[in-house]
């Protein structure tokens, strides 16, 4: 049924002014605001009215919206003492009058963009007209470009009484009557818009109003807008290409990944530092979506009044229609609407994919969003840079979980992880060890370890190779004796890659009657002496080339050594499962973490 009051002249004006301040009041600090059009039983008071609540206070406002296409058209003093027409304080105080003593408590407003001359308020005769500079709050609403565009009234011995009007009801009326004029026309409203959003795109704004000219139309099952659906649109408008909509978190599986759902569910952002593609490994595309909501959907049941034997099909639907997602015309519920429902209503969370392209739309909406709790995001990507999201509660790793001791407790006995393919163990005995390491584990590591097999470093074999791995142990000396004497040479078989730069070196191993012969030369050879030999190769070592000198060596044990010089000193590099056979002891062992100093040690 269409509204009783149809507007008439300046429609335009009426969609755009409740746009214009539900964006503004949006971003001030108050706790709600609710805003309807063209309400009934406000008789000439009904455009917009708008409800602020602060502190659990609430003010309410009635503005009458009075727009001129002509940029110079005057308002006149005698528009205001006439008896009929746009701006008849008599017509606007009749109305009052009419009031219900609730709606009597509003603070009205007769708002347009008509010029007044602020020289002839000594002309208005019937009321003493006077510039007010402190209107209790309304100032909230001065869209002028300069002071004193907002005027209060006083009774007079002039102002006229009739049968219908006395100077009584005029004094009642004036004390919660102003007018706004030389306000901005719908245009400059636009363009202001525009530039609160500071969005470089030409549909952001278009879709914005489309929701209030919906609104303006009685197209949806309610006449109030509030924040909470300002915020949701906003969400639409801003997020839509950049949400993810055929895939799901699995958090219903298993009580580990319900675990991850309560930590996504304590802050209003959750950053996750991986591409998408990577990140949606994680997530499925079948999943019972009504899981977990029957308690909610019973308390929304009660607060829209749907009946307590609707289908959950059919009371998301009404969801979807009193949260304006939908109009109240809509025959069926689609996949795509309940899905949001289930986001905004139900703290499903919403995924979205960060890049390039929706950088600055999604720091856009974060400044602009003020659901707090009531919606989840999970923002996927690369570079997000959380010092402009400050202003929410964010996850972006372990050390955030600390503002909830008990919820960070249990996240940190849970998570498993191994390291190097050791045993497993948890979160807490890592963190107890090394606190830094809270820094480095985000929601991507915990999702990992809740789902199990999470692994840190390169996993290691169980067993050593028997003759090579892939790691050496160097060791600076000034003289080769330093290292290694005659009799380690008769106990070992020593394979030696010299450096071109060592041929001194190869000399004064000779003086110690120590063959050098070359590894080509030794495999050919049919007869094996037991005397002190080295064999040189030109070969980086290899498990093979130790296994073929092995075979020859006559129970011998095969080391790899390196052998360079540098400014004067030697360079000795040797295989770590062979330090064990060196005549000297090594006394300081250093290395960078999990280069596997603690197997070694163990060889």
């Amino acid at each position: 049924m269409p509204p009783k009051n149809t507007p008439g002249f300046g429609i335009e004006y009426e969609v755009l002014v409740p746009a214009y301040f539900a964006l503004k009041l949006n971003t001030e600090d108050i706790q709600d605001f609710q805003i309807q059009s063209n309400v009934e039983n406000m008789g000439n008071l009904d455009d917009v009215v708008i409800d602020v609540i602060t502190n659990e206070t609430q003010v309410s406002f009635g503005m009458q919206l009075k727009h001129k296409d002509d940029r110079n058209k005057r308002l006149l003093p005698a528009n205001l003492e006439a008896e009929k027409g746009d701006f008849s304080l008599k017509k606007y105080c009749e109305a009052f009058k009419g009031l219900s003593d609730v709606n009597k408590q509003r603070q009205f407003i007769l708002y347009t963009n008509a010029k007044f001359d602020p020289e002839r308020t000594a002309e208005v005769t019937n009321f003493t007209m006077i510039k007010d500079d402190c209107c209790d709050g309304n100032m909230f609403f001065n869209t002028s470009s300069g002071e004193g565009n907002v005027y209060r009234f006083e009774v007079n011995d002039k102002t006229p009484e009739d049968g219908k009007i006395t100077k009584s009801d005029y004094k009642i009326f004036f004390s919660r009557f102003r007018l706004f004029v030389c306000q901005k026309n719908f245009e400059d409203i636009e363009q202001d818009m525009a530039e609160i959003l500071q969005i470089d795109t030409i549909h952001v704004v278009p879709k914005y109003l489309e929701l209030f000219r919906k609104w303006h139309q009685d197209r949806f099952t309610n006449k109030k807008i509030d924040k909470a659906t300002v915020n949701v649109h906003f969400i639409d408008i801003f997020l839509s290409p950049f949400i993810t909509t055929d895939h799901y978190f699995p958090f219903g599986q298993n009580e580990k990944l319900k675990l991850f759902e309560k930590v996504i569910k304590e802050f209003d952002v959750t950053l996750v530092n991986d591409s998408f593609e990577h990140f949606k490994e994680n997530l499925t595309d079948e999943f019972n979506l009504e899981e977990g909501i029957e308690g909610k959907l019973e308390s929304y049941k009660e607060l829209y009044n749907i009946g307590p034997d609707a289908s959950n099909d059919e009371s998301i639907m009404r969801l979807a229609k009193e949260m304006k997602i939908i109009d109240k015309y809509v025959p069926v519920l689609e996949n795509e609407v309940k899905l949001k429902v289930l986001r905004y209503a139900f703290e499903r969370p919403i995924v979205v994919k960060f890049n390039e392209t929706s950088e600055e739309l999604i720091y856009k909406i974060m400044e602009l969003h003020q659901l707090g709790s009531k919606i989840k995001f999970i923002l996927v990507g690369q570079g997000i840079q959380s010092d402009r999201l400050s202003r929410f509660r964010i996850f972006e790793n372990v050390n955030d979980l600390r503002s909830n001791d008990q919820l960070y407790s249990e996240v940190t006995r849970t998570c498993r992880l191994s390291l190097q393919g050791r045993k497993e163990t948890t979160l807490q005995v890592l963190i107890d060890s090394c606190k830094e390491i809270c820094e480095h584990v985000g929601p991507n590591e915990v999702l990992q370890m809740l789902k199990g097999n999470f692994l840190i470093g390169q996993a290691t074999k169980s067993r050593l190779p028997s003759f090579y791995i892939n790691r050496e142990v160097s060791f600076k000396v000034e003289k080769i004796d330093t290292f290694l004497d005659g009799t380690f040479f008769k106990k070992h078989l020593a394979v030696v890659k010299f450096d071109t730069k060592v041929i001194n070196i190869q000399h004064e191993i000779r003086k110690r009657n120590i063959n050098v012969v070359d590894v080509h030369e030794y495999l050919k050879s049919t007869q094996i002496s037991n005397e002190s030999k080295i064999i040189s190769t030109n070969e980086e070592c290899s498990e093979q080339l130790l296994q073929d000198v092995l075979e020859k060596s006559d129970k011998k044990s095969v080391v790899y050594l390196r052998i360079s010089e540098d400014n004067g000193f030697l360079i000795i590099s040797i295989q770590e499962n062979q330090i064990h056979r060196l005549t000297a002891p090594v006394n300081i062992l250093c290395a960078d973490p999990g280069m596997g100093k603690t197997t070694l040690l163990k060889k």
